[in-house]
């Protein structure tokens, strides 16, 4: 109420009325070795994506990462981030981020820039307890984590989640995941050999949220053949590939084990994919 009071208030000033937030924006770099620097953004709908790229001692990596929460686990987050905007805790942005020096080894972390619904750009004033309340308000956004996420109560017996590991070729690496209420995340490093130019001035793309109903009929096409193994029950060796793969699964029961039948493995990877390659660049196959 207060901070609608003070939006009225500067209406009736003649101030324009401030924007919605519409993400987050926060920049890091460490020094450590030949150096990384990353950008991560959270959308106001739950959804993520962090960029990031370093030496590797001799070759160069490029992170991606991309997924979603869901909507509800931000929406207090985030109208506590409008009503900073709105009722002046913080200032617009007179220059473009740029990371500053640290000690040697420890990341240096810009401070968060709150990126507008009309593309204005909102940080915190100029004195140190500012700038501590602003990351606060930032932290209570959730992990981009969901490899080992709370999985839902969910009616029947089919399945609520399936996560794929794969190392491919030794320098690329992806690590996704899918639930039935709708949140997903993709995370992948490719090897590059030489550096790329800074991942924070690359233009945002949001990653695409999932509706429960989706979610449901997505991973049932996923893991179509897919099964609790019972006692007794054989289970041959998954099929070879260059790579370390693995894949788990959970069913509605919430117990999580390893795909079954294992001679499934290929498949499923490919209908991840082919299902999930739309949310995210992150989500494209290895």
């Amino acid at each position: 109420m207060a901070a609608a009071r003070l939006v009225l208030l500067a209406l009736i000033a003649g101030e324009p009325r401030r924007p919605e937030v519409a993400y987050v924006e926060v920049a890091y770099a460490t020094h450590a070795g030949e150096g990384a620097q990353g950008v991560k953004r959270f959308f106001r709908d739950g959804c993520y994506t962090v960029k990031s790229s370093g030496g590797t001692g001799g070759g160069w990596a490029r992170d991606s990462q991309g997924g979603c929460h869901l909507r509800r686990d931000v929406v207090e987050a985030f109208a506590r981030l409008d009503a900073l905007v709105a009722n002046g805790g913080v200032v617009p942005e007179r220059a473009a981020p740029s990371a500053g020096k640290g000690p040697v080894g420890q990341p240096v972390t810009e401070q968060p820039v709150l990126v507008g619904t009309d593309g204005s750009r909102w940080v915190a004033p100029a004195n140190r307890l500012a700038r501590i309340f602003l990351e606060a308000e930032v932290g209570q956004l959730p992990s981009g984590n969901l490899w080992f996420p709370l999985l839902p109560v969910w009616p029947g017996k089919g399945p609520v989640l399936v996560a794929i590991r794969w190392t491919h070729s030794g320098s690329r690496r992806l690590q996704a995941s899918l639930i039935i209420d709708g949140r997903w995340s993709c995370a992948r490093s490719a090897g590059r050999h030489g550096p790329e130019g800074a991942e924070a001035s690359s233009p945002p793309r949001a990653p695409r949220a999932i509706a429960p109903a989706e979610a449901r009929a997505r991973l049932g096409r996923i893991l179509r053949g897919a099964r609790r193994p019972a006692e007794g029950d054989p289970d041959p060796k998954p099929v070879s590939s260059d790579g370390e793969l693995s894949i788990e699964v959970a069913f509605a029961d919430g117990v999580r084990d390893a795909l079954h039948p294992r001679p499934l493995t290929r498949a499923v990877v490919g209908r991840f994919f082919a299902e999930m390659r739309r949310q995210s660049p992150a989500c494209a196959a290895p």
